[in-house]
Order: structure tokens, then C-alpha cells, then sequence
């Protein structure tokens, strides 16, 4: 079964949401155990052979915690991607790249970098010190 096309307004130029961003960054320092950069979400069995250790046993990638950050669900009904212990799907059916993309003012390019599946917290941080850039501000 594949996701659905988004239909989340993706502008040409958006501008970055450098709040959201900082939040989300400040998220996974202070929680690091909810942070797995190579699923979009995670949780159960698949969580525990990958090493996710959080006390709720669910990780998100940088996408997948702007997502629940903004108040979006995460659909762990839908049947691809490892069944139920991963997907990629919000509840409303957008996807969560695309979401989180929307969400925090992202170009394509950019949030191919920050969401890359194997960036370390190093990787993350030059992704959004670029962005930041870009915005005219500072990450800190």
C-alpha cells in the first residue's frame, strides 16, 4: 500500500519557521531517547531492535517531532513501512515529510537535508544553521 500524494500547500518560497525548529532541536537534546533519525515514527518491537530506549518505547525522526510538536497524530493503523510499528502517515493521511516540510517553512532541498535518514545530531545542526541562514537568524 503506498501514502497518498500530499496535498499540504508546499510553496516555492516558503519562510523558515525558526520557532518551531529551535523547539524541535531543543526537544531531542533534552530527550535524545525519543529521537531516531532513520524512521519517520517508531515504536514497539521494531523500536526495541533498533535501540530506541524512551520510556514510551516511541521514537520520531526531526520530521516526524515537528509533526507531533504542531499537534498532528501520527496513523499507526497504516499497513506500510513495517505495519504497526512504523509509518509515515499523519491521521489526516498527509505524510509526514510533507507536513513537517509545510510546518516548519521549508524549501525541498532543505528538508531533504535535515530529514536525511542517517544524519547525527552534527548533520541535523548544519541543516539548520543553513536554514537559519536563510532566515536571517540564528539557530541558538
Amino acid at each position: 500500500m503506498s501514502p497518498p500524494t500530499t496535498t499540504v500547500p508546499l510553496p516555492a518560497d516558503p519562510t523558515p519557521n525558526m520557532p518551531l525548529l529551535r523547539k524541535v532541536l531543543d526537544h531531542i537534546d533534552a530527550h535524545p531517547d525519543e529521537w531516531y533519525q532513520s524512521f519517520w515514527a517508531i515504536r514497539g518491537d521494531l523500536a526495541v531492535d533498533r535501540g530506541v530506549t524512551s520510556d514510551c518505547g516511541t521514537a520520531y525522526c526531526i520530521a516526524g517531532h515537528a509533526v507531533m510538536i504542531t499537534g498532528h497524530g501520527v496513523d499507526w493503523a497504516w499497513a506500510g513501512g513495517g505495519g504497526l510499528e512504523s509509518t509515515v502517515l499523519c491521521t489526516d493521511g498527509q505524510t509526514i515529510p510533507d507536513v513537517a516540510r509545510a510546518e516548519l517553512g521549508l524549501t525541498r532541498d532543505e528538508a531533504e537535508w535535515l530529514f536525511q535518514e542517517n544524519n547525527d545530531r552534527a548533520g541535523v545542526q548544519r541543516a539548520a544553521e543553513a536554514i537559519a541562514a536563510r532566515a536571517g537568524e540564528a539557530v541558538s
